[in-house]
């Protein structure tokens, strides 16, 4: 019941409730998080997280023990809500130490679904603070992975999407991140979630900007986007949109 709520205060654009609610969740379970972090800190947990994820494969991931500890279960739910839902006002740098949370409970405790958000966060998080270009993209393809082969894809591909291509954007030519957003766009509108299937097409609207001189399609695909955010009254995401106008 707690996860709806959050999920309904964001629907209603109430995220700050939303935040609140989960972050006090959180601590109830054991895990505090300081709500105002800073690059020290978050540096700090990459490099306590970097060894044990060295020699990262899909393999090694899927090879952990299921977590079963409730409590942690419960904890993972609600930081992978963070990740997923609660992320359009969330501090990026608030973001990278839940990723590493996660992973940490997730070598600790055993493997669940909510890990593949974690480890695709936490690979954002490797790029920006360790300039480690070749673990980072090694963490997220692997989590790119687990996300193809999981049981219901749309639904990860949707949340995770952009974020996997702004890592991958490095090592790959431009247009596979393009298309990765528009499969990510067509599988939030499958599943009913507007708020990332439109994110996803943010990202590929703006980012046919780098990709092609043929502006007129491209104005013409950020209207279009635009338009669909009126319609929805996703207002968050529509103010977002206006930088590349």
């Amino acid at each position: 019941p707690r996860v709806l709520l959050a999920k309904l205060l964001v629907s209603q654009e109430r995220y700050a409730e939303a935040t609140d609610g989960v972050f006090a969740i959180l601590s109830s379970l054991g895990e505090d998080f300081p709500r105002e972090m800073n690059a020290s800190l978050v540096s700090s947990e990459i490099e306590a997280i970097t060894p044990i994820l060295q020699g990262i494969t899909k393999e090694k991931v899927l090879n952990l023990p299921a977590m079963t500890a409730k409590t942690k279960l419960h904890a993972m739910k609600f930081m992978d809500l963070l990740l997923t839902t609660v992320r359009f006002v969330l501090s990026p740098m608030l973001m990278h130490a839940v990723s590493c949370r996660m992973t940490k409970l997730a070598f600790s405790f055993g493997f669940c679904d909510e890990c593949i958000s974690g480890l695709v966060v936490v690979s954002h998080a490797i790029l920006h603070y360790s300039d480690d270009v070749w673990l980072a993209t090694k963490i997220c393809r692997v989590a790119e992975s687990l996300v193809e082969s999981h049981k219901n894809p749309h639904l990860l591909r949707a949340r995770l999407a952009s974020m996997i291509s702004a890592v991958l954007f490095f090592v790959e030519p431009f247009q596979a991140s393009l298309e990765r957003c528009m499969k990510g766009h067509c599988s939030g509108v499958i599943e009913g979630d507007i708020d990332t299937a439109m994110l996803c097409g943010l990202g590929y609207a703006g980012g046919s900007l780098f990709s092609t001189d043929d502006l007129i399609s491209c104005q013409k695909l950020l209207l279009r986007f635009m338009s669909h955010m009126s319609k929805h009254k996703r207002i968050s995401a529509l103010r977002s949109s206006m930088a590349y106008l």
